[in-house]
């Protein structure tokens, strides 16, 4: 690693994260060139990931948090201490390519307008395929990869603006991050992506996928009934939080329309997944003192209308994702739930 003053902070977030965690680190010890620092953020990791990572890479920044503070709680322990100008956020299941960093930092550099970009993130289990660039972001607040599955060779071609960050691997401006408060730790995991991307568009930025950048995810498109249960929570919370009460009404029979499609995927997949839509509502109506509080911090950094922003998203639905989903849910399961912590 380099001893440079850094012109990014690194930050890999670890829950439990075994060999991938090592193999990540490894790949972006090995493939960054430009000035860096790395920081690993661990949520009260138990396997012993930790103890590994200081043997093999020493000169990492370990912050490690008492209890698990979700994905969004652990990004922001790390921004409060990191010294880059940009912030790149990694999950622990990523590998980078070779000069993965600098595409997307030297786009940065020359178009101020940009806050936030994506590489080309493709399918760690098939390297032919896409796993995403970028998220499409539909009005009613749902986030779909964009490109999912596409062949490698039908990427973009040049940097192109999208509608939101895809979140397992993204660099954004740190004065930027600092401004809009980092990611929002109501959240916990699930949506956080989608929650950022929003406020980076009403913060007055753009969002860009930079393909000359390449990294790799371990993914499959799976929903099971904890994670519709954030999903839609955090889904509901952001809408109530960043539009307007005009907007929201105008938007009602959209609204109605995407609920209906959810509950019809509920009742198709079972009572459990009734129960955790159920369960998001409440969560929704428990936590509307917080809902109310960042709804007033949101006025205060907006600088874009809800017209604009509902300009950048989109109006359809990504159909072949949700027939994805329809027949393919996921279950749940001990591994998936011993990464949630807490909620």
């Amino acid at each position: 690693m380099t001893k440079a003053k850094p012109l990014t902070s690194i930050i890999v977030v670890n829950y439990n994260g075994g060999t991938e965690l090592n193999d990540c680190l490894r790949s972006v010890v090995q493939c960054t060139q430009y000035p860096y620092e790395l920081i690993v953020v661990d949520n009260a990791s138990t396997d012993g990931s930790l103890d590994r990572i200081r043997d093999e890479f020493p000169s990492v920044l370990v912050i490690c948090n008492r209890e698990n503070e979700g994905y969004s709680g652990a990004v922001n322990r790390g921004l409060g201490e990191a010294s880059g100008k940009y912030i790149a956020v990694l999950n622990m299941d990523i590998i980078v390519e070779e000069r993965w960093l600098e595409p997307m930092v030297r786009f940065l550099e020359e178009n101020p307008h940009a806050g936030a970009v994506n590489p080309l993130l493709l399918i760690h289990q098939d390297s032919g395929k896409i796993n995403a660039l970028g998220q499409i972001i539909q009005w009613s607040g749902l986030g779909f990869n964009r490109k999912l599955r596409w062949p490698r060779n039908m990427a973009d071609e040049a940097p192109t603006r999208i509608s939101g960050l895809q979140g397992a691997v993204f660099v954004v401006r740190t004065d930027l991050f600092k401004l809009i408060g980092g990611m929002n730790e109501a959240c916990f995991m699930y949506h956080e992506d989608v929650d950022l991307s929003w406020v980076i568009y009403l913060a007055g930025f753009d969002i860009f996928t930079v393909p000359d950048s390449v990294a790799y995810h371990r993914y499959a498109l799976k929903l099971t009934p904890p994670k519709l249960q954030l999903l839609e929570r955090n889904r509901w919370a952001m809408l109530l939080t960043n539009l307007k009460t005009v907007t929201l009404f105008a938007l009602a029979p959209y609204f109605v329309a995407t609920e209906l499609l959810i509950l019809t995927y509920c009742l198709f997949h079972g009572r459990s997944f009734l129960k955790v839509k159920a369960s998001s509502i409440h969560e929704v109506w428990r936590r509307r003192d917080l809902i109310r509080e960042r709804r007033r911090f949101i006025e205060t950094i907006r600088v874009r209308a809800d017209t604009a922003i509902l300009r950048v998203m989109h109006p359809i639905l990504v159909w072949d994702q949700v027939v994805g989903l329809f027949l393919n849910p996921g279950k749940p399961n001990v591994g998936w739930t011993s990464r949630l912590g807490k909620a």
